[in-house]
């Protein structure tokens, strides 16, 4: 037992140790407690000589928790009869459970590390025996006495990095509904981006905690680096979670074709997702933020009411909170941005072709459900199991051969003298390898407006997506034996020898509805669409020309003022007018080949007979047209040819 005379005097070196531990303790958690707030308690004999040490006021025996855990099994009584389902109640046991048995875990494995920890620093083997060993030892004993000498950071550096780092990576790449996983690979790629955005945020907001702000001796010291890195794992994790489930709905969403849109018109993938990167990184930190907005007016946070409760002075828990709060935001911005940014880079080819094979359910299970209703959880798995054997039973690839008809529907072959303008050859699986497509085509140098038409579903989109290389389009499952192929060429030169925005600018393809979700106003888009393409012209003449010829259109199709279009937003734009603002758009950005995918769907019908006209105007300039349409009427009056989707 430590003693401590009248006079203040320590009576043993151990009581020295322990006033250190103790100091070092309260510096970040504040379980260290100095003379006077209760850590010792003082009982004057009559000889004034004996000293009685006694129970902290605030020390927890295993007793002492009882009520609380009593208050997780009323909460899981109370879940089963409101609920009417064991579900949760058995979740809620199994928590509580988890809880108590992990952390008198970590406590047991902690306590002997920080006494390794406290003992090896305050070890200094003298420098003629380190100097001596580095002159005249063996490698094997220059190894080994290195390892000894630093045996300490390593555990601490181990546990961090080998331990707590790789958990946390998987948790948060398992709590998404959807991955990023590449066909023929049984790992999400999601884990080494994730752990590798989690050690960049923790090891930079780490170095900024421990260097510049607490500094503890040694800097090493488990009782500061583990507490520490452990908070800005969690909250790493939980904003990472987030930001991919958000990341991956923009990629399923109408966003994506926002995405498509800007990606036509010549944006490389950078500009195309930088407004859905500003959405995941704001929605991602929005919870930080709120709570920094009210901390310490509704509620006291978890590291503060640890510390006060240890002893420590209101005024130095609220300074430390404050660090602990500032770095949680760095830290997260720092995962969350470097975790969009790796999956934007990995989703899209080096083309700008966003990979939607890779794109699918995730199926890991978290860390909670390791442990979880096992029992109810392996018939439901079973049942998958069997629905998807049932259902790869019931597939059976429908082959669909696209071929180009005249008027009279009689399948034709062109001969045209020179390389058609042009010439298409695609045959692969696609809508996950439910579909065999064989199209193989050639759309001449002439007048014709191509119209393509087939029933819902069977891959007349896709086509065009995959002649616009905005698709993977015909990517084959892992399973699959089926060759890829696409060759397309424009004039006799093949796609891959042209720059991705510059097919994508001759080789136009305009979706049906993809406008709504654009910020700013049609004219705004004017301006990036110039800068975009503009090449060598300078863009303000070619800006000029994009406006009067998309004004110009407007007009034709009945809308009085398009000045006054072209300045709204296009958020308050209806749907036809959308339609019509980008089909103008893409008219005047004047392409070699337009590829529409019903473009008149929200107009009505005198309107769309206006586009119509203009449309055939156009192809008599030179414009070839591929048009989707469920409009017989229409086809009838617009197509000379047909690409006709047959089942083969």
């Amino acid at each position: 037992m430590a003693m401590r005379k009248r006079d203040g005097s320590s009576v043993s070196s151990e009581s020295k140790r322990d006033e250190t531990e103790d100091e070092t303790t309260e510096k970040l958690l504040g379980r260290g407690q100095t003379q006077g707030e209760g850590s010792v308690m003082m009982k004057a004999s009559p000889s004034e000589n004996s000293i009685e040490v006694g129970k902290k006021d605030d020390d927890l025996t295993l007793n002492d928790l009882i009520p609380a855990v009593l208050v997780s099994t009323f909460v899981s009584i109370g879940s089963y009869y409101s609920c009417d389902s064991i579900d949760m109640a058995e979740d809620i046991i199994i928590a509580t459970l988890r809880t108590f048995i992990q952390l008198s875990l970590l406590a047991a494995f902690l306590s002997p590390m920080f006494r390794y920890v406290d003992n090896k620093s305050k070890e200094n083997p003298s420098a003629t025996t380190a100097t001596s060993i580095r002159k005249n030892g063996s490698v094997k004993e220059r190894i080994k006495a290195v390892l000894s000498n630093n045996s300490a950071p390593i555990l601490v550096l181990a546990y961090l990095t080998c331990f707590m780092l790789p958990l946390a990576a998987y948790e948060a790449s398992s709590r998404t509904k959807l991955t990023l996983r590449p066909p023929n690979t049984s790992f999400p790629l999601v884990f080494s981006i994730v752990i590798t955005s989690l050690f960049t945020a923790v090891v930079l907001m780490g170095y900024v905690a421990i260097f510049l702000i607490v500094r503890p001796t040694p800097r090493y010291s488990p009782r500061h680096l583990i507490p520490l890195c452990g908070m800005l794992f969690n909250n790493c994790l939980s904003s990472i979670s987030l930001a991919l489930d958000i990341l991956f709905t923009e990629f399923q969403s109408k966003q994506r074709d926002t995405m498509e849109l800007m990606i036509i018109f010549g944006a490389d993938t950078w500009t195309a997702t930088r407004p859905s990167f500003r959405t995941v990184l704001a929605s991602a930190l929005k919870p930080q933020i709120n709570s920094m907005n009210v901390i310490g007016l509704v509620a006291i946070p978890g590291m503060m009411t640890g510390q006060v409760l240890g002893g420590a002075s209101p005024v130095r828990a609220a300074r430390y909170q404050i660090v602990i709060m500032c770095l949680i935001l760095g830290a997260g911005f720092l995962a969350v941005g470097m975790t969009t940014e790796l999956v934007i880079w990995n989703v899209f080819t080096e083309r700008g072709i966003l990979r939607d094979g890779w794109i699918v359910d995730n199926n890991s299970l978290r860390i909670s459900q390791l442990v979880s209703s096992s029992s109810l959880r392996i018939p439901v798995m079973e049942n998958n199991l069997l629905e998807r054997s049932e259902a790869k039973g019931d597939v059976v690839n429908s082959a669909i051969k696209v071929e180009l008809r005249t008027k009279n529907q009689s399948a034709t072959q062109q001969t045209t003298e020179g390389f058609p303008l042009l010439n298409a050859y695609l045959h692969g699986e696609y809508a996950n390898g439910k579909m065999i497509m064989t199209a193989k085509f050639k759309i001449p140098t002439n007048q014709d407006i191509i119209i393509i038409t087939g029933p819902s579903g069977i891959g007349k989109s896709t086509l065009l997506k995959a002649i616009a290389e905005l698709s993977s389009g015909f990517e084959p499952s892992p399973e699959s034996s089926v060759e890829t192929i696409a060759r397309i060429s424009l004039f006799g030169r093949d796609r891959s020898t042209f720059h991705p925005s510059e097919w994508r600018q001759r080789v136009m393809y305009l979706p049906q509805s993809s406008s709504s979700n654009l910020q700013g106003t049609p004219e705004s888009f004017l301006h990036f669409v110039a800068s975009s393409i503009a090449g060598n012209r300078p863009t303000k003449e070619y800006l000029e020309q994009l406006v009067s010829e998309t004004s110009s259109y407007l007009l034709a199709w009945n809308v009085p003022q398009p000045n006054s279009l072209l300045t709204s937003t296009w958020s308050k734009l209806s749907g036809g007018e959308s339609q019509r603002v980008t089909l103008a758009i893409a008219l005047a950005a004047r392409p070699q080949v337009l590829l529409l995918d019903e473009p008149t769907s929200a107009l009505d019908e005198s309107v769309k007979l206006k586009v119509e006209e203009t449309l055939k105007m156009a192809a008599k300039n030179g414009c070839a047209i591929v048009m989707v349409t469920h409009d017989d009427d229409q086809a009838m009056r617009m197509g000379t040819k047909w690409l006709q989707f047959e089942f083969v």
